[in-house]
């Protein structure tokens, strides 16, 4: 990426209708409050002519996607002080999904809003990544109202409902396929908070999501769940400080190294396998499959890599944590002969791991300049 960006804040929020004016001002108002400069709004519960009521006070530019005055409706705003120009727009003909491909201070973005039904989520998922797939190297924001749970037994106030690990194995395979990341739970791993307060069965869920691409997570400031107000959902947001390099999305490579680790050879013959027995017959064109498949294959190499990098790193971490604890006591106790050579073995340990790091950064330099 190029062009330089304050910190962003993006805003997904199911606001249960905005075409009461009263509403729409305390909807407003309250986005402003929170710093909003895009956001990403669900069933709005407008048509076509009652959307143009939403371009007013801070909002710029409106890109929707047209419900009716019960139901459906999204729409995504952009703010007076954010530079955005639009390339392409899809809308959904349901009022389910807006996409917007567009130039964001000058760098080409993908920008998703997504209401997802409250049933049929899988196909709509495996339709809806087949629709983004050939964006799949452009950075992306996807926010919206997901309707299932991510983590069954984490994202409930009560217990987990009979459909909720079908629905959380769909949503995970979306997210590889799209190479997107729930930036909120990454960022708070272990904290239970929720999005969606139902006032009938007097349960909470985390059901409303923002989506980042795995190469914009270093960039991500933020990620908050707010208060539940005005609507029965609570906005989510995070917080954006792009700092990415060159005018041109990096290219992905295979790291031929996985290809020694037969577990995850086995893996993925496993996916690949699935994945054409689910969808070989979910579209008419065997294209749109095999390039929807090409952005999947891909995800899962990313996951694994990010999980392959991500334990490196905490063993990198627990060795320098340990160094520093055993450095500290040999100082204290030079004579002693074990913590010498316990000292010793961490620190070659660490320098294995530094060596490892070197040697492909260079293999990269390499290939970089010379192929």
């Amino acid at each position: 990426f190029t062009g330089q960006w304050n910190n962003n804040w993006v805003i997904s929020w199911n606001v249960n209708g905005i075409s009461n004016k009263v509403k729409r001002y305390k909807i407003l108002s309250h986005l402003k409050s929170i710093g909003c400069d895009i956001a990403m709004i669900q069933e709005t519960h407008l048509n076509q002519d009652e959307s143009l009521k939403l371009k007013q006070r801070w909002v710029d530019q409106v890109f929707s996607a047209y419900g009716n005055s019960a139901s459906r409706g999204v729409s995504i705003f952009i703010s007076k002080t954010t530079s955005f120009k639009p390339l392409e727009v899809i809308s959904d003909k349901e009022g389910r999904y807006v996409i917007v491909l567009g130039l964001l201070s000058n760098v080409k973005m993908l920008l998703a809003n997504i209401y997802c039904p409250n049933t049929g989520q899988v196909n709509f998922l495996t339709k809806l990544s087949i629709l983004l797939s050939r964006f799949s190297d452009i950075p992306t924001i996807i926010g919206g109202d997901f309707n299932l749970v991510a983590q069954p037994s984490f994202d409930r106030s009560k217990q987990p409902l009979p459909t909720d690990g079908a629905l959380a194995s769909a949503f995970d395979e979306f997210q590889t396929t799209t190479c997107t990341i729930d930036i909120w739970r990454c960022i708070n791993t272990n904290l239970q908070e929720y999005t969606f307060y139902s006032k009938a069965h007097n349960s909470y869920s985390r059901i409303d999501y923002l989506l980042v691409s795995s190469q914009m997570v270093e960039n991500v400031v933020n990620s908050d769940i707010h208060n539940i107000l005005i609507s029965d959902h609570a906005p989510i947001s995070v917080s954006l400080y792009p700092s990415f390099e060159g005018n041109k999305t990096k290219q992905w490579r295979l790291n031929n190294s996985y290809l020694g680790d037969e577990k995850f050879v086995h893996s993925i013959r496993g996916k690949i396998k699935e994945y054409f027995a689910l969808n070989l017959h979910s579209v008419n064109s065997i294209q749109t499959i095999w390039e929807a498949f090409k952005a999947t294959c891909r995800g899962w190499f990313i996951s694994y890599s990010t999980a392959k990098k991500r334990e490196k790193n905490e063993r990198k971490q627990s060795l320098k944590d340990e160094l520093n604890k055993l450095e500290k006591g040999h100082m204290r106790e030079p004579d002693n002969y074990t913590l010498r050579d316990s000292l010793l073995l961490c620190r070659a340990q660490l320098q294995e791991i530094m060596h490892e790091e070197t040697a492909f950064a260079l293999f990269k330099l390499k290939r970089k300049y010379f192929e």
